[in-house]
């Protein structure tokens, strides 16, 4: 029987979740700042600042101060040298173990473009609560860092055969049902009484049956059949009710 309060549990791992996110967006702006602040140019951009003369303990980059308010070519400048820098220094400390690469050492840090193109939207996400009015989109033309990027990218590709390609995309695991049934048996998952781990089977059932890959496409499913469920049996009683 399952056991009602371990879905307190669940609660908990979304509040978890939340907070990972948070702190992933927080140290991606920390990194792009650390960059920023290595640039002979671009440095002061990183410093802190007061946010308010009157309250000196509040401090803010000095980059959302110069930077937010109404848009201006000076301003769409300074971005775009920024990000650029950005762009040029932004990689990974490693090499994945998975990737398949014979590619100069140069590429073989670079993150992969979906990875990137997450990262950049993130902190157009974060520049925008801070009062900047630019978006990713409005640097999407020749000139610009995106450019260049897309450009850096296209030489990538010419040598490394895993970038772009999706090398770490979720894949079917042939041998799932054994491992399933190792499991149950040894109870690694207890489904008698871990709410949590009863999910995660359901979600792997529903993911085998409906061939779909990775825990969202399978939630993302398994929400719009219990809306479409809830829907139908609702209208159903409200229809039944009509006859008595």
């Amino acid at each position: 029987m399952l056991d009602p309060d371990s879905k307190v549990n669940a609660n908990k791992d979304e509040i978890v979740t939340s907070v990972k996110h948070s702190k992933k967006k927080q140290n991606l702006l920390l990194k792009f700042f650390d960059i920023l602040s290595k640039s002979n140019i671009l440095a002061e951009l990183s410093t802190l600042v007061p946010l308010d003369k009157d309250v000196p303990d509040v401090t803010t980059r000095r980059f959302f101060v110069v930077l937010s308010g109404v848009k201006s070519q000076k301003k769409e400048k300074i971005i775009d040298e920024a990000m650029s820098h950005f762009c040029e220094n932004h990689r990974r400390k490693s090499v994945h173990p998975k990737a398949k690469s014979n590619a100069p050492t140069e590429y073989d840090f670079d993150y992969q473009p979906s990875s990137f193109a997450t990262d950049l939207k993130t902190l157009f996400g974060v520049f925008k609560s801070h009062g900047v009015a630019y978006c990713i989109n409005d640097f999407e033309k020749d000139g610009t860092f995106l450019s260049n990027l897309y450009g850096r990218w296209k030489k990538v590709a010419e040598v490394r055969e895993d970038f772009g390609a999706l090398p770490m995309q979720a894949t079917f695991d042939i041998s799932m049902d054994a491992k399933l049934r190792s499991a149950l048996e040894k109870k690694v998952l207890d489904i008698d009484n871990n709410y949590k781990h009863f999910v995660m089977l359901i979600l792997q059932l529903v993911g085998k049956t409906s061939m779909l890959r990775g825990g969202t496409e399978v939630s993302v499913s398994l929400f719009f059949i219990c809306f479409l469920f809830f829907k139908l049996t609702s209208l159903f009683y409200l229809y039944d009710s009509t006859l008595l």
